[in-house]
């Protein structure tokens, strides 16, 4: 395969795309001296749109310096299709800091036009109860959004509070028709900020010769 230079830095967290040519992102991520030094906002899209095939970034503000990734995308709105988002919402308990991230971005995505032009429909994904998972430390990454989409399935992380496990499993198979959703634990990546997108990475099936 050829080895393509993007032209900017970032991880696969902080990119998400609808397959149609737009791609949400947060601005603390990317717009970051610890990884784009010197570029600024402008910059930094069009090396994305040039990398990446991308006609609209919808930028959200996200927050640095609080947890490892600087707020990558994949903890904050998944598309489950094109003009659908999902968003995770803090659950009970949690630091008003993510709370405020959750609004700016929910403000941001349901005033935003994809690169079709069509508003988004944004389905809201509740986080656990912080106060059920106390004891596992300050980085403990409590986002269920932060699942991965395989060939016909959905996985998605469990956390151990009940009621929003299942209202996440029904919420996700809902988004996701034809698709089984399963959900596992995690406690190990997720002690470490991290979560299944962020130990995963999707393969691109190549394309049919013409």
């Amino acid at each position: 395969m050829n080895r393509i230079r993007a032209g900017f830095v970032g991880e696969g967290g902080s990119l998400e795309t609808d397959g149609e040519g737009t791609l949400p992102a947060t601005v603390s991520s990317l717009v970051n001296a610890n990884r784009n030094p010197g570029m600024s906002q402008a910059q930094v899209e069009q090396a994305m749109k040039s990398a990446l095939g991308i006609d609209k970034v919808i930028w959200v503000p996200g927050l640095a310096g609080q947890d490892i990734t600087d707020c990558h995308i994949d903890c904050l709105a998944r598309f489950t299709a094109p003009g659908r988002v999902i968003l995770d919402k803090p659950g009970p308990g949690a630091d008003k800091k993510w709370v405020a991230v959750y609004e700016e971005t929910a403000r941001a995505l349901r005033s935003a036009t994809d690169a079709q032009g069509r508003r988004l429909t944004v389905t809201e994904l509740p986080g656990p109860d912080r106060r059920e998972i106390r004891g596992r430390g300050e980085e403990f990454l409590s986002s269920y959004t932060n699942y991965y989409t395989a060939n016909g399935a959905v996985i998605a992380p469990q956390f151990g509070d009940s009621v929003a496990d299942d209202l996440v499993h029904a919420i996700l198979r809902a988004s996701y028709p034809g698709y089984r959703a399963e959900q596992l634990p995690i406690d190990g990546i997720a002690s470490g900020g991290g979560g299944i997108h962020c130990a995963t990475q999707s393969h691109p099936a190549v394309p049919p010769a013409l």
